[in-house]
């Protein structure tokens, strides 16, 4: 008898000609079935002296003066975000973490638009994809259950 094979996942990321950036990924499951995803929301050409929001977020980002303080700085609006008894989620699991969306993705072999999509509920995940986020949140199953129920 024939065993499934592990879901693997695939990424990669297309310049057009002129700026611009369509990102995608795919996902291969168990079953065999592949399932591709566009970010098509950078595709129109870059004007001349402008730059590419993920290209910004990563040159800010590594600024030797910034890049100590955006963990804390996330940390503390995770738990502006948790004050007052409002419901515990992915996005304010993450930010108690002092992660950004691309770190969490990076901790899950993903891209940052998934994890978008799952903060956004715009994506379910699959059985596979909630054991490396609750992994990579470094929270047990039932805490991220109740954190995807609630955004």
């Amino acid at each position: 008898m024939a065993s499934a094979s592990p879901a693997t996942d695939f990424e990669f990321r297309v310049r057009r000609a002129g700026g611009g950036l369509v990102a995608c990924d795919a996902e291969m499951t168990s079953a065999g079935q592949t399932v591709i995803r566009m970010d098509r929301s950078q595709e129109r050409a870059v004007p001349a002296g402008a730059m590419l929001l993920d290209d910004f977020l990563a040159e800010f980002g590594a600024h030797e003066d910034i890049a100590p303080l955006l963990p804390s700085a996330r940390a503390n609006l995770a738990s502006q975000l948790t004050r007052d008894d409002k419901p515990l989620t992915v996005r304010s699991l993450r930010l108690k973490l002092g992660l950004s969306q691309a770190d969490l993705a990076a901790r899950m072999h993903t891209t940052q638009a998934n994890v978008s999509n799952i903060e956004n509920r715009e994506q379910k995940p699959g059985e596979d994809r909630i054991r490396e986020l609750s992994a990579a949140l470094e929270v047990d199953f039932n805490t991220l259950m109740s954190a995807l129920a609630n955004g």
